[in-house]
């Protein structure tokens, strides 16, 4: 056993630095063996080199809840926001010429299907290029998810979004086709009987990932997923859960918050979104991991039951709340149409009640309700016939480089009767523009002008100001003038 003394004086020489040669040097000047220096130092250098005391480990099957997973998520996002915004945004850019060239479209071309317009070379070309946009953006929204998910995957790499577009070219008709097959399954599961839309949810949602991870073909990811999640769906449906959830939320509190909310639809588009989809492919990591291996830490059946509840009971209020609003949208069909909706000798003969003769009484319990609904039917009439005729006038004006037809009343002036004698527009109107010139239900029961060479008096009004603006009047309502301007 090595004297202490030894060992503390070697033990403080060496924490000053003074090398073992000099150290063994001034232990023999000093009178030391050298067989008890030589024990001292392998006594210190086995006692160094021992091995450290052991470590409690992380557990080998652990499954990040959904907090850990976040973070992780959140943490990649915020290294990695630069590529993922770009990827995001790429497709934009032929988004916004293509918005661009439709406003310069409506302002300088005038119509694709008149000959005679000037500008009918510029409108072609026009189209071809907004057609070049529309299909660029188009493609690029379908790729842009693969790439996304491709940088994800080479994060550690620190690949820019030109090669993750790049690299992930092959891979998106495969993602596209994949898309549509879960979908499919997921559609008609929730269709058929709610429950399998849930499951087919679970079983398929890793199976894109595994698609460009795993290059394991479309079936081939099918099954991968399905593996992936056997014998841990609840634990996998919880995290699912909780990340919709929890995007929701934020959602609506960013749109409940002023001014916040009108950045909501970019919040959401390059923020929330991406965060999501680096939430499910980290979860598919650790899927991947474990390979079918049993989870430490498995969720409680108690909370897989209260999870199951609150998502069935939000399911059935979905769905009530749906049945209510279309109950209520739809119950007016049938016997409840609007009078809008009724033709013009239904309008014309609503709620005609016709007393018994003699029955004084029941004549005039009758006679107002008859008259009110005839008299609303009658104005129902006439607003849909002041609104055709100003339709069939614009469309005449849009084929006749904005003129309207002749015989129109002079600018600013009193309004003229439609008829044969006063503005007469009905040869202009009739037959290419309206089936017949409409008349007030008032006069011949409405049935309108077909032969435009015959004497005729709609009833009806018209007047043009400064600006051309167009106002048709319907003097012989029963509830007051009605009139609408174009």
């Amino acid at each position: 056993m090595p004297d202490q003394d030894l060992l503390s004086y070697i033990k403080e020489e060496s924490k000053r630095g003074i090398d073992k040669q000099t150290l063994n040097d001034n232990l023999i000047a000093k009178g030391w063996q050298q067989a008890q220096i030589d024990e001292a130092f392998i006594n210190l250098q086995n006692s160094n080199t021992a091995p450290p005391p052991p470590q409690i480990e992380k557990e080998a099957n652990y499954l990040p809840g959904f907090r850990g997973l976040l973070s992780e998520a959140w943490q990649i996002y915020k290294q990695r926001w630069k590529t993922l915004v770009s990827i995001n945004l790429i497709p934009f850019l032929f988004l916004i010429p293509l918005l661009v060239l439709f406003i310069l479209y409506f302002f300088i071309s005038k119509s694709l299907l008149n000959p005679s317009s000037p500008n009918i070379i510029l409108t072609i070309v026009f189209l071809i290029v907004i057609a070049f946009c529309a299909v660029g953006f188009f493609l690029l929204s379908l790729w842009s998810p693969v790439a996304f998910i491709f940088a994800i995957k080479e994060r550690s790499r620190q690949i820019g979004f030109k090669s993750s577009y790049g690299k992930s070219r092959g891979k998106v008709i495969p993602y596209i086709v994949l898309s549509f097959i879960i979908g499919f399954f997921v559609v008609f599961g929730f269709i058929l009987l709610f429950s399998p839309g849930i499951v087919f949810m679970v079983w398929f949602n890793f199976a894109l990932f595994a698609l460009i991870y795993e290059n394991s073909g479309v079936i081939g990811s099918l099954k991968k997923s399905r593996k992936y999640v056997k014998g841990k769906f609840f634990d996998v449906f919880y995290r699912v859960l909780a990340i919709g959830l929890f995007i929701q939320i934020v959602g609506a509190v960013i749109l409940s918050v002023p001014l916040l909310n009108l950045f909501s639809l970019i919040i959401n588009y390059l923020i929330l979104a991406p965060l999501s989809t680096i939430y499910s492919v980290i979860l598919y990591e650790k899927l991947k991991d474990l390979d079918q291996k049993p989870l430490s830490n498995p969720i409680s059946r108690v909370f897989t039951a209260v999870i199951l509840f609150a998502f069935i009971l939000a399911a059935l209020c979905a769905i009530i709340f749906a049945g209510v609003i279309g109950y209520n949208l739809f119950k007016g069909n049938g016997k409840n149409k609007p009078l809008s909706s009724l033709t013009r000798q239904q309008q014309t003969n609503v709620i005609q009640i016709s007393p018994k003769p003699g029955n004084i009484s029941a004549q005039s319990q009758t006679q107002g309700p008859k008259t009110n609904m005839t008299a609303l039917a009658n104005d129902t009439t006439r607003r849909n016939d002041i609104l055709q005729i100003l339709n069939a006038l614009g469309a005449y004006a849009g084929d006749h480089q904005g003129n309207f037809p002749p015989n129109m009343p002079q600018v600013n002036g009193s309004p003229l009767e439609i008829s044969s004698s006063g503005a007469n527009i009905c040869s202009a109107l009739v037959p290419k523009y309206l089936a017949y010139l409409p008349q007030d239900p008032s006069i011949n029961n409405g049935t309108g002008i077909k032969d435009c060479n015959t004497t005729f008096d709609t009833g009806y009004k018209i007047s043009m100001d400064l600006s051309g603006r167009i106002t048709v009047y319907a003097p012989l309502a029963q509830n007051g003038t009605i009139s609408d301007s174009r």
